[in-house]
């Protein structure tokens, strides 16, 4: 560690390991790693120490009794582990805390919540809910885009000098208040309406539901007024990036269809016009390779045979290589398949995934030439 100024300790065992990985392999990575490189960093005289914890650490803190209101997570919340997991990060946090103290390293412990994407581990929220959905529910109360993640471990590092040792709850900015702690264990979609009135519409828009009750809220005002935090990512902005986000889609959808359109009338003109061009030119081609034939070259009709040839030629070229560059072929099969998607345009376009979407960007942009369309991009290459 020599030269490093600061250290970022985000390796660990994490609770889908529980399930796979012996309780003392836990104690190994979580507690004995972290002990290394504490050790390590003190005798490199490292300047910060920013170690990512987890707001599983409360454990069984986080789960209210019957009736009662939901968890309002600060910081002065007490943890209570419920598993090995838990176990092994309070004593890794206890540890940051233990080398600030007798070897003055400066320690900054980041408690996240949820920022992974891989589904719920609960069964019944899996087939409860599409992920999506999920994930989206809980911007309200314990989930953090991995962009604010890092804006957050950077500015702990530049204050971990200035702080001497902290820990911070990480988590997305909620809606939510205090007083709103009772109602939200009876009735959460009712205060989700009062917090962000406009958020029924897009969730009704794509299928999805809020949670009938929520039992905690993570609060992120210690993070934000000491760190200088400003978490980018909530609930209220990822609402109004999905309505933005159909906007656009909506628009895109429109143009393109105005350009397959295009595109249709466009090829089903020359898959006429082109092919009977061409053929045209071979038979004036194969009449001129007869009039050669039968002059000599010492006339000077012979010449100017050659030279109409040579156009000829060149003029064939040209129209194989638009033909090419259109995707027309020798059978009307891409005609119609692009009058099957046409006509059932409003119905295909939402089963379009985001590669095919992009493609079809791709295809307005390089449209604006007209002849730079191929209906290949209806699949993947």
């Amino acid at each position: 560690m020599q030269g490093v100024r600061a250290v970022f300790h985000a390796a660990t065992l994490h609770k889908p390991h529980v399930a796979t990985h012996r309780r003392q392999d836990f104690i190994d990575t979580n507690v004995t790693g972290t002990l290394n490189l504490l050790e390590e960093a003190v005798a490199a005289g490292v300047e910060s120490f920013v170690y990512t914890s987890t707001t599983s650490v409360f454990g069984d803190a986080l789960v209210p009794p019957p009736g009662a209101a939901a968890v309002w997570v600060t910081e002065d919340v007490m943890p209570v582990p419920k598993n090995i997991y838990g176990v092994t990060k309070v004593a890794a946090e206890d540890l940051c805390q233990l080398f600030h103290r007798n070897q003055a390293l400066a320690c900054v412990v980041l408690r996240t919540s949820r920022f992974f994407p891989e589904q719920d581990d609960n069964r019944d929220v899996r087939e409860a809910y599409p992920d999506d959905n999920v994930k989206m529910n809980e911007y309200l109360h314990r989930r953090v885009a991995i962009e604010d993640v890092v804006t957050a471990h950077l500015l702990a590092s530049e204050r971990a000098p200035a702080l001497g040792f902290r820990k911070y709850i990480v988590s997305a900015t909620t809606p939510f208040r205090p007083d709103d702690l009772l109602a939200l264990r009876v009735d959460a979609p009712r205060v989700v309406r009062q917090r962000v009135p406009d958020y029924e519409a897009e969730y009704e828009r794509r299928g999805w539901k809020m949670f009938p009750s929520i039992g905690r809220v993570y609060v992120n005002d210690r993070a934000q007024r000491e760190l200088g935090w400003q978490p980018r990512y909530d609930f209220r902005y990822v609402i109004e990036r999905l309505r933005a986000l159909e906007r656009a889609d909506k628009t895109m959808k429109e143009r393109v269809r105005a350009t397959l359109e295009q595109v249709y009338n466009q090829q089903s003109e020359d898959f006429v016009s082109i092919p009977r061009q061409i053929d045209g030119i071979k038979a004036q081609l194969v009449e001129n390779a007869k009039k050669r034939i039968r002059t000599s070259e010492a006339d000077p009709l012979f010449a100017m045979l050659e030279v109409e040839a040579k156009e000829l030629l060149e003029r064939q070229g040209e129209l194989e290589a638009k033909k090419d560059k259109l995707g027309l072929v020798d059978s009307p099969e891409e005609i119609e398949k692009l009058h099957r998607l046409l006509g059932n345009f409003e119905a295909l376009w939402p089963t379009f995934d985001l590669d095919q979407r992009q493609r079809s960007f791709r295809l307005l942009i390089n449209r604006i030439a007209i002849e730079s369309f191929s209906p290949h991009w209806m699949h993947r290459a």
